[in-house]
């Protein structure tokens, strides 16, 4: 039997709001601060002397490389730079993942899809973790032409039965993307490590300069064996499934 139903597709991906079209809070977020949230379940986190702004671009990647029309991406653009990472220094974007809506997925060989552009080449990092972050997951893609949008494919291995996870309505799975990290979060990648890690050693440093712009669009988190490209819900399940996490209010 197979794993998914190809009806429900849509419903295998782990990440709401992968293609960056709701954004209830706002559009743009200059000097954002750590832990806030930007585009609708879109949240940065880092350690940082940097500063950036986040915001939702209409600059997004073609039909013919992802098969699929998008209209927004989510770009980061660095406003002050952090050209010396210190050993404690991180930037992600990052999405949580309830238990809920991990659990069916847990155990089994994942995929992450997106097309990213950005102005620095070099490997950039794809992490997982579990709800305390005693489990990381560490896979790598490479930006090979700045300024330009790439599709990348980063291949999960199932998660582990150790350590401690959350299958109902806490946080069942961290994902996130990496643009700069120093040793001390650093670890081998394409393994399940235990401890908290969010980049391998090889990570660039997407936030050395002023005016550097990272953008992403068409995440998929979901079976190995399911859609070979993204596939959007409907934009009223889409946003419904938003405001379970942001409802806003109007006159």
């Amino acid at each position: 039997m197979p794993l998914f139903n190809p009806q429900q597709q849509p419903f295998q991906n782990l990440i709401q709001n992968g293609d960056m079209v709701i954004a209830q809070r706002g559009t743009s977020f200059a000097a954002v601060a750590n832990a806030d949230y930007n585009l609708d379940r879109w949240s940065v986190r880092y350690v940082t002397t940097a500063v950036t702004t986040v915001s939702q671009s209409a600059d997004v990647p073609s039909f013919a490389l992802c098969g699929q029309l998008f209209q927004s991406s989510l770009q980061v653009e660095v406003t002050t730079a952090d050209a010396a990472v210190a050993a404690a220094d991180v930037y992600t974007l990052r999405q949580t993942v309830e238990g809920y809506n991990f659990a069916p997925q847990a155990g089994r060989p994942l995929v992450a899809r997106f097309a990213v552009r950005s102005s620095v080449i070099g490997v950039y990092s794809f992490a997982c973790r579990n709800s305390i972050a005693d489990r990381s997951y560490v896979g790598e893609f490479t930006i090979d032409v700045a300024d330009t949008w790439e599709y990348k494919i980063v291949p999960i291995v199932a998660s582990p039965s150790a350590g401690t996870w959350n299958y109902t309505n806490g946080i069942g799975l961290n994902v996130t993307v990496c643009l700069m990290s120093g040793a001390n979060l650093q670890t081998a990648p394409n393994l399940w490590t235990a401890g908290n890690f969010l980049a391998s050693p090889s990570q660039a440093n997407a936030l050395a300069t002023v005016g550097n712009i990272f953008r992403m669009t068409g995440f998929w988190v979901g079976p190995s064996d399911g859609p070979q490209q993204f596939i959007s819900r409907d934009f009223a399940t889409e946003l419904a499934l938003c405001q379970r996490y942001y409802e806003k209010t109007f006159d």
